[in-house]
């Protein structure tokens, strides 16, 4: 521990630290300023949770925005956790606290006019997504940015959105050289070659990597036989001892189960104080109508759960309460431990298993990402990711709030505790006779070949008229070239498919040798067999392969094997098995045999040799390769230069690079609207809804009933009550979904309007589908459009007051006297003047604020 005054050499930062309570500092964070935090140095900070790392980028922060040196971006994987980071930065970054007061703002995919927005930001805290959207058009904030902070960049690795983040890590490495860019993770288990990765791009990135954690957090298995009596047990001990809890269940409705089960337990232990403060936390859910019925009904216990079908209002009232110690209990999802800084002194996973899958498993199940090592007696199963694991368990014993914390893991018997042994946490102990976490690998993502469309797709939209020697040239800088080139991947991708991998190398032809690797037989020396070709055409070729006696020339053991573009490919040591024939399944096919393997390694090494230029034409066909820029190309995406080796994006393409949609998606939807002629509005929202489903394997009828309800002024209250398995944030996150979804078909439908035939009598669908795309965003029937299309800050209550006290257009609202207009509809003065933009909004309704302030 470092002393602050003695290491911070800034009085505006140490006031900072002091505010917060904060006197000395710990060894990481001492480092990094003694290894250049305050000079512009990069760095990738891996430590465990409640280990500080957050406190490194808020110095930074706080150290550009004192110098005035230019915009800071904060990236975060979720909205919620955005949300979370805008408050803290708001209250800290104050003129009371630093001597100075900075504007911070949030924009995320659902947040409107956005220039408008960011505009004299100091501080904008954004997704991943949206910031690579801003980056996509160029937008002119990129020029005034001097600090990039990147929280939770292990999100590289996870399966929905690591392609994306590292396309965007790719492209601002190499393009912003300038900036300072500090990476925030968890531990992860090869830090150093992603740090090398990161420092690829010319500017060295400092790693700091702490195994350590400043507060002792002791791990435990407890095998049940009730998992509720043994929550219990664990609950009432944690109390006694004046701590709290936070129970992680994998399902929501688990999230209110536990909390009915567990709230007389819970009031036991709560004071007069904290239980007022608990009342008072209902009033304002109901002063905010929450319609999250259990839950207004457990808070007065002193428990809550947590989960994303909460509103934002609901979960900031929980956090708080919680955070103050009243709420003793928090039953949450995964999504808590992302980020959302709620301290515990015990953290229970009460089940390891994400999903379990007990019949018809296939060979394909044993395959899928998370499924490694997971047999049991009763089947397969789904377990937590590592960094999902101790990303829970680290909530417990954070530094500030406990000086121990212990993490429990419930388990049904000895076999799940083995595995959790195994998987999760290494051979040895620390001295201490701690268990030491295994971290999982990071892992590139981009290798599915949507992504390649799309990541070639966006190079040549970034770099019109580039050619495919440079194309390649960046393809080599990804994370992905880093891993494949190394080893790293084909650890784990010994089965991944060669047609997706061998697109990055060239992208518009395969990679023999990393086609061989992946699915021949163990290398074998080619000069030990003779080879006779009896037919070599273009679309077959048969030889036999025989090895001889080196002295005798003895012709032993020959086989007989065809390269076929109908058969696929044959060998006479098993007849029957036919590689890569029609259907077959690239993820499971077996290693090719040593025959096919050395025959094809036999040509593909003798250029002059007549089967050779054949081969290089079978072996796409067989497997079905198509070039990436053929595909671009045939569909519209791409166009190639007079030159005919350099690439621009047409129209269609950049299209779909502004809309943050893949290639295959643009293509979809203009058939679709090719096809149909989308003559009323029930035929547009069926339509989109099907394709909104269709890229989120959901289930549509549902979402159907929910839409048409919304957008048809039904009570939030009804909707869910007639669909118990969405909630507040639920609907508000597919409503938002649904309307983007619509102005995607818009922009689509106004592409094809402006740049094709076909669309010359079809203008009015450009129109409906903006008003379709405004009623599913703000659930409103036709007639109120207007006003949601030119007002702002407007609910659709008010909306409806409005229309009621007879303005049905936006004009007659600004032309009219705010007061006049307040006191027709009945609605409160302050609030018409936000809708006509005479005053800015309050980030929060004032109840709330009173009860967040109190």
């Amino acid at each position: 521990m470092t002393a602050i005054n003695e290491i911070v050499p800034y009085r505006s930062l140490i006031r900072l630290l002091e505010v917060q309570q904060i006197k000395s500092l710990h060894t990481i964070q001492t480092e990094a300023i003694q290894r250049g935090l305050f000079f512009n140095q990069n760095f990738l900070v891996c430590s465990p949770s409640g280990s500080g790392k957050t406190l490194i980028a808020e110095l930074a922060i706080a150290k550009h925005l004192l110098n005035g040196s230019g915009v800071t971006i904060y990236l975060v994987p979720y909205k919620a956790l955005a949300t979370e980071k805008k408050y803290h930065f708001s209250q800290i970054l104050t003129k009371e606290k630093i001597g100075n007061s900075f504007l911070v703002k949030t924009i995320t995919s659902d947040t409107e006019a956005e220039d408008r927005i960011i505009e004299g930001a100091d501080l904008i805290i954004t997704t991943f997504e949206k910031f690579d959207t801003l980056v996509r058009q160029n937008h002119p904030i990129l020029k005034k940015i001097s600090l990039l902070v990147i929280d939770e960049v292990h999100e590289i690795s996870s399966s929905r959105r690591g392609a994306h983040l590292e396309i965007l890590l790719t492209r601002i490495l190499d393009r912003l050289s300038f900036l300072q860019v500090i990476c925030l993770s968890a531990t992860i288990a090869n830090y150093e070659s992603f740090a090398k990765w990161l420092s690829s791009f010319g500017k060295r990135f400092q790693l700091l990597h702490a195994k350590k954690r400043p507060i002792k957090l002791d791990y435990e298995f407890r095998i049940y036989k009730n998992k509720l009596s043994e929550i219990k047990r664990i609950v009432k001990f944690a109390l006694e001892e004046k701590g709290q809890v936070i129970v992680f269940v994998n399902r929501r409705k688990d999230c209110l189960n536990f909390t009915q089960l567990l709230k007389s337990v819970v009031v036991n232990y709560l004071s007069d104080i904290e239980k007022d403060q608990c009342i008072k936390g209902v009033k304002n859910l109901k002063a905010n109508r929450s319609v999250a019925t259990v839950l207004k009904e457990v808070i007065p216990f002193g428990i809550a759960y947590h989960n994303a079908s909460l509103s934002v209002l609901d979960r900031r009232i929980v956090e708080k309460l919680y955070k103050e110690h009243n709420i003793k209990v928090l039953i949450a999802t995964s999504t808590l431990a992302a980020g959302v800084n709620t301290p515990a002194r015990f953290s229970i996973i009460s089940d390891i298993v994400q999903h379990r899958k007990t019949w018809e498993v296939s060979n394909a199940d044993y395959l899928e990402d998370g499924y490694r090592n997971c047999l049991t007696s009763s089947g397969v199963f789904h377990p937590l990711s590592s960094n999902q694991l101790h990303q829970m368990l680290g909530r417990a014993g954070r530094l500030g709030y406990d000086q121990a914390g212990k993490g429990i893991i419930l388990l049904r018997n000895e076999e799940e505790k083995n595995f959790v042994r195994s998987e999760y946490f290494q051979e040895k102990v620390a001295n201490d006779g701690t268990m030491i976490p295994k971290y999982a690998q990071l892992t590139s993502k981009l290798k599915d070949r949507p992504i390649l469309q799309e990541l070639v797709l966006l190079i040549i939209h970034e770099n019109p008229g580039i050619s495919k020697q440079d194309i390649s040239k960046l393809l080599q800088k990804t994370f992905f070239a880093s891993q494949l080139y190394s080893g790293e991947l084909q650890k784990g991708y010994k089965k991944s498919s060669f047609l997706e991998l061998s697109q990055f190398f060239s992208v518009d032809s395969l990679n023999y040798d990393y086609f061989l690797d992946q699915f021949g037989a163990p290398s074998c020396d080619i000069t030990r067999f003779n080879y006779d070709f009896s037919k070599i055409t273009p679309e077959s070729i048969i030889a036999s392969i025989s090895s001889s006696l080196s002295k005798k020339k003895i012709i032993k053991n020959r086989y007989h094997c065809r390269i076929d573009i109908h058969v696929g490919m044959q060998c006479s040591c098993n007849p029957m098995k036919k590689y890569f024939n029609a259907g077959y399944d690239l993820i499971n096919s077996p290693t090719l045999c040593t025959h096919l393997t050395t025959l094809m390694k036999y040509i593909l090494g003798n250029p002059v040799h007549p089967a050779y230029k054949y081969l290089k034409l079978i072996i796409p066909l067989i497997v079905q390769h198509e070039s990436i820029y053929d595909f671009l190309e045939e569909h519209g995406l791409i166009a190639i230069t007079k030159s005919n080796d350099r690439f621009t994006a047409t129209k269609l393409g950049q299209l779909a690079i502004n809309l943050y949609i893949f290639p295959h998606k643009i293509i979809r939807i203009k058939n679709l609207l090719c096809q149909y002629s989308f003559s009323s509005v029930s035929f547009m929202l069926d339509k989109i809804i099907m394709s909104y489903c269709f890229d989120h394997s959901r289930d549509p009828l549902p979402i159907l009933s929910i839409a048409n309800k919304w957008i048809e002024e039904t009570t939030v209250e009804s909707i869910i009550a007639n669909h118990p398995k969405f909630g507040l944030g639920d609907l508000f996150s597919l409503t938002n979904d649904l309307a983007r979804e619509a102005s995607i078909f818009e922009s689509i439908t106004n592409h094809l309007h402006i740049y094709s035939d076909i669309f010359d009598n079809c203008k009015n669908l450009v129109h409906d589908l903006k008003i379709l795309s405004i009623r599913l965003k703000h659930g409103v029937k036709e007639e109120l459009v207007d006003l949601f299309e030119n007002l702002s800050n407007l609910s659709r209550n008010n909306a409806r007051k409005l229309f009621q006290a007879g303005y049905h257009k936006a004009s007659q609202i600004t032309n009219e006297n705010s007061l006049e207009v307040a006191q027709k509809s009945k609605i409160k003065l302050e609030k018409i003047k936000e809708i006509t933009g005479e005053i800015q909004p309050l980030r929060f309704q004032t109840s709330l604020n009173t009860f967040l302030a109190s």
